[in-house]
């Protein structure tokens, strides 16, 4: 019986430590989420100010969306962001792969 009780609250500590793990990833993401967006807006705010720092907040931006698609989050609107950002830090290559990978997921 004891051996039956422990390996059961094994399993239950090791469910809550996997929802951890979830939580942690799914905050992380969050937080890459809003710097990204950040930089974004301040690429936007000195795209007249400043073109080199604005060119560097748009690639710091792209960036952090690539690692949010990268860690396994993939929908059309990441893609339209990562797509836009690149577009603002002048590649347009990688631009016009991520807007067609957005049209793929978008309906």
């Amino acid at each position: 019986m004891l051996f039956v009780c422990s390996l059961a609250s094994s399993a239950l500590i090791g469910g809550f430590a996997h929802a951890d793990e979830q939580v942690n990833a799914e905050a992380s993401r969050l937080m890459l989420a809003r710097q990204a967006q950040d930089s974004y807006e301040r690429g936007v705010s000195l795209t007249d100010l400043d073109p080199e720092e604005s060119t560097l907040a748009f690639s710091r931006s792209a960036d952090g969306w690539r690692r949010i698609i990268t860690s396994g989050v993939e929908n059309g609107r990441l893609w339209t962001n990562l797509g836009n950002a690149e577009l603002g830090a002048g590649r347009l290559g990688h631009a016009i792969q991520a807007f067609l990978e957005a049209d793929r997921l978008l309906p």
